[in-house]
């Protein structure tokens, strides 16, 4: 009681001095702290009181804490001191001024070889590490985690990078084979041995962009354990720990000793697993979800072992009721969830109901007990030969077979897509999280959607295939492979890249029946065989220089002048145009409308603003190269003399495609349609070369209509079209 009124005594009062909260400039907090002490010692050998009781940094950046009795004398204390925020001093309310001064620190507990810990700075923060080696005197730890890599800033410098970078670069292995392959990759990649560890004494790594990449691609890093490390309560989930299983996928151990041990010495994942069981918590006990029917066998209590059935479970009381295959127990026994775990056994056919995994379902082929956590090995129905490593506590046995996933992120099955510098590959399972890609050289690898850069499909019909005997090869043909390591096996294309053919056997069910082969190596076949003819590298090439007109597109890239509505008067530019619509890029406003064609108009067209006025000049006599688009020979009516003749032809012309004007030497705007023989879309201009609601003809193409007679008229009859009507004699 004595030291409680004591401890209350020593609390401030209303009646002391003031604390105040000041801004400063980051990283100088020691030192302006360091100035107004000795502004004060100075200030006090001339008899002078600066008006302070003391001034203080706790750790926080940008701030420090001065005592004093009252603001203005604070500011005079601090004046003349560089790198103070004057506006930025505030009052600390007197409930919490001891707040400022409480240290909660409590003794962290050392790390020890073989612990999981998680980074706390930098690109990878909260990322999982495993602790390898403890560093100058344990001040610092040699760890291991998943490297984030950007392949794409290669060799560019701090400030080149900060501009191109598209934010954290996703988790994956490193491998020096992709690293060789971009250009000038050689230049940035060499085998150093690390100094000052011991856990690799006398090994080289790979060494690129200042990092150390072991043989498994794992980066390898010196970190200070009381700045970047957090190793409280760590808990990896088995998503985490299965990035950390090397080349599992290829049947290769990870484990310190680098020996296989146990039933699961076949898959490194389990043995990654192992290692950290210590630590790992998965969804056992009472957090599994047990349902009628469920195997289940009793793990502690008086009935351990007991084996049996769950005949219901009471969500009041938490407990469920097991019927016992022993025939002597003749009632429902009742377990609380802890004491229980499900019953898995190989060769049962299970799903996946949590974790990385949900969904999937395949059959078990081993189970083993992990220090407490039984872990089993899944073959998944969806990609026969793929294994996964699921906690017992995610599975639930079933018949169910699963179908899989179509579409994840907007990828979908069978996209063709790019994996990165002139790497492609076809996805062949869609997951929860990823995506399952088979490259060009048959070898299957798992992506995040953000670590693709794309698809890829327009490549398939860009290039065709050029196949044996030279016959081009393209997507859905049928094909049969002469030669190679793909050799006697048949199927459909799905896509072309370059000389890589992706085939698709509906035979096989491994890798969901998708292979790659060369294009030289295959041999077309099916009901395209026959009709196709050998092709050579030029009809090849052509192919690839063809291209369909665009439709829609005659106003792309014109400058335009909206006629109507609220924007009436503005200029653009047409982005994009179709049937019935434009999309206008305004030059006044970084802005983008859509709007209905007629509402719009063409700034070349010449209506009220025209450059010229019109019949200034005398229109123009074609040239005998000034035709347009003459009909074929076939055409009907076939009429050679009733359209305006060019000089010195001896037949008419016709209006040029896709417009409904008179065609003249130089450019003819489109006018309105009218119904003339021998033609259903030409046009008449103006009586006298004005615009006459809303057709007539270019000022300067000097555009005619037939004339009686078949001649156009020249200057000497006006210069205009139609000419005057010539007097007959009487």
């Amino acid at each position: 009681m004595e030291n409680e009124v004591a401890r209350q005594f020593l609390l401030p009062t209303p009646q002391d001095s003031k604390l105040f909260m000041v801004g400063v400039k980051r990283g100088h907090e020691k030192l302006i702290v360091t100035k107004i002490m000795s502004k004060a010692i100075a200030e006090a050998r001339e008899g002078n009181d600066i008006g302070i009781e003391s001034a203080m940094t706790t750790g926080s950046k940008e701030i420090i804490f001065v005592e004093g009795r009252s603001e203005p004398k604070v500011k005079a204390a601090l004046g003349g001191i560089n790198n103070v925020y004057m506006r930025k001093i505030k009052l600390v309310p007197l409930g919490q001024m001891t707040e400022v001064l409480n240290v909660a620190r409590r003794a962290k507990k050392p790390l020890r070889e073989g612990q999981w810990v998680r980074l706390k700075r930098g690109v990878y923060k909260g990322d999982l590490a495993k602790v390898l080696e403890m560093v100058d005197g344990g001040s610092k730890a040699l760890v291991q985690l998943v490297p984030r890599l950007d392949l794409t800033l290669m060799g560019l410098n701090a400030i080149e990078r900060r501009s191109k970078s598209t934010g954290r670069p996703p988790q994956r292995l490193f491998s020096a084979a992709e690293v060789q392959k971009l250009p000038g990759g050689r230049n940035y990649l060499s085998r150093r041995d690390m100094e000052g560890v011991r856990f690799y004494d006398g090994q080289k790594f790979d060494f690129f962009e200042n990092n150390y990449f072991d043989a498994n691609g794992f980066l390898l890093k010196v970190v200070g354990v009381a700045t970047q490390v957090d190793d409280e309560e760590i808990e990896p989930r088995i998503e985490e720990l299965m990035m950390f299983k090397g080349e599992s996928e290829k049947g290769q151990a990870f484990e310190e000793d680098g020996k296989l041990s146990g039933a699961f010495g076949e898959s490194s994942a389990l043995s990654r697993l192992a290692m950290a069981a210590g630590n790992l918590k998965t969804e056992s006990g009472a957090a599994a979800t047990f349902s009628r029917g469920d195997r289940v066998q009793a793990v502690s209590g008086d009935l351990a072992n007991l084996v049996g059935t769950v005949a219901r479970v009471d969500p009041i009381s938490q407990l469920v009721y097991v019927s016992a295959d022993n025939k002597d127990v003749t009632m429902d026994v009742a377990f609380q969830a802890e004491q229980l775990a499900k019953l898995i056994v190989s060769g049962d056919h299970v799903k996946v109901i949590g974790g990385r995994y949900t969904g999937e379902t395949g059959t078990v082929v081993s189970v083993d007990v992990l220090e407490g956590e039984r872990v089993a090995l899944i073959v998944s129905d969806l990609s026969y030969g793929r294994q996964m490593a699921v906690s017992i506590a995610q599975l639930k046995v079933t018949p169910e077979v699963a179908q899989g996933l179509n579409r994840l992120q907007g990828y979908e099955v069978n996209d063709l897509v790019a994996l990165g510098h002139n790497e492609v590959g076809i996805i062949i399972q869609v997951l929860r999280e990823q995506v399952v890609v088979l490259d060009t050289t048959n070898d299957v690898r798992e992506f995040r959607p953000e670590e693709l850069r794309g698809k890829m499909n327009h490549m398939s019909t860009k290039r065709p295939g050029l196949g044996a005997d030279r016959v081009s090869l393209r997507p859905g043909d049928q094909i049969y492979v002469e030669k190679g390591p793909e050799k006697r096996r048949s199927g459909t294309i799905l896509h072309i890249y370059r000389n890589k053919l992706f085939i698709h056997d509906k035979h096989r069910t491994q890798n969901n029946g998708v292979f790659t082969a060369k294009a030289a190596e295959c041999r077309l076949y099916g009901q395209n065989a026959a009709s196709r003819q050998k092709a050579s590298i030029n009809d090849i090439l052509s192919m690839q220089s063809r291209r369909m007109p665009s439709k829609n597109q005659e106003w792309r890239g014109k400058s335009v002048k909206i006629r109507k509505g609220k924007l009436k008067g503005f200029l653009g530019v047409v982005v994009e145009e179709n049937d019935n619509t434009v999309k206008v890029e305004l030059h006044a406003r970084h802005q983008k409308v859509t709007m209905d064609k007629k509402f719009v108009r063409l700034v070349s067209e010449k209506r009220g603003d025209r450059e010229r006025s019109a019949g200034s000049h005398v229109p123009s006599t074609p040239l005998p190269d000034a035709l347009g688009a003459t009909p074929g020979l076939g055409v009907t009516p076939a009429i050679l003399g009733g359209q305006t003749p060019a000089l010195g032809m001896g037949m008419g012309v016709t209006p040029m495609a896709d417009t409904g004007s008179t065609p003249g030497y130089w450019q003819v705007t489109r006018s309105e349609q009218l119904d003339l023989p021998g033609s259903t879309t030409s046009s008449t201009p103006g009586p006298y070369g004005e615009s006459d609601d809303g057709w007539h003809t270019s000022n300067s193409s000097g555009g005619s209509t037939p004339l009686t007679g078949g001649h156009t008229p020249g200057s000497s009859e006006g210069g205009r079209t139609p000419a005057p009507p010539t007097p007959t004699a009487g």
